[in-house]
């Protein structure tokens, strides 16, 4: 079984949307100065941690980077019309930078 390119393109900019929403989310998360303090880990918080980095490398470190290269394409598309209106910088951070910091700047197992 085929998949149309019409069906891969929309695919793609789907998939790239939602890491654009998971990255906005994060950017807009602020977490208050806490003191430092000793914590010991327990077997279920290190089998947590564990899971969720192997999650992020598994699963979305590669989502992320194939938004990161769609991005770019989208880019390469919107640059006539980004020029015009002297934004080309802007449109780079939303669809090329947002998801290549998220992809390959973000801690392992953050989200």
């Amino acid at each position: 079984m085929r998949i149309s390119t019409r069906r891969g393109t929309a695919s793609l900019l789907l998939l790239w949307a939602l890491c654009g929403a998971v990255v906005t989310a994060q950017a807009a998360e602020t977490e208050p100065a806490e003191p430092d303090t000793v914590e010991t880990a327990s077997a279920g918080d290190i089998a947590a941690d564990v899971g969720a980095k192997t999650f992020d490398v598994v699963v979305l470190r590669p989502i992320g980077a194939a938004a990161t290269l769609g991005g770019f394409g989208c880019f390469l598309l919107l640059t006539p019309l980004a020029a015009v209106s002297q934004g080309v910088g802007t449109v780079w951070d939303i669809f090329v930078l947002g998801p290549a910091e998220y992809t390959f700047e973000r801690p392992l197992g953050e989200f």
